[in-house]
């Protein structure tokens, strides 16, 4: 069984929320002016991932992907957090 030291495991949820189950970073994009909220248009830099009939994803290595999962996730605004990925095998 894997070891989360301490972490919780996350599920992806693949039903998706009217079909939308998550994004995947474009590789080439503008910059982010992190000082200007709402100035930039989500779709110019997220590709938006489609849950399949198969509930399949695979996913490329090197990639960056923003999931949905099945557990609610909640980091009160004191604190901060760290998604780090696992080996299932």
């Amino acid at each position: 069984s894997p070891t989360f030291q301490g972490g919780i495991g996350v599920s992806i949820d693949l039903s998706g929320f009217s079909g939308l189950v998550g994004y995947r970073a474009r590789r080439h994009t503008g910059l982010v002016d992190v000082d200007a909220p709402g100035a930039h248009r989500a779709v110019d830099f997220w590709e938006p991932l489609h849950a399949d009939p198969t509930r399949a994803l695979i996913l490329d290595p090197g990639q960056f992907y923003i999931l949905a999962s099945k557990e609610a996730v909640q980091v009160p605004p004191d604190f901060a957090a760290e998604m780090v990925p696992f080996d299932p095998l």
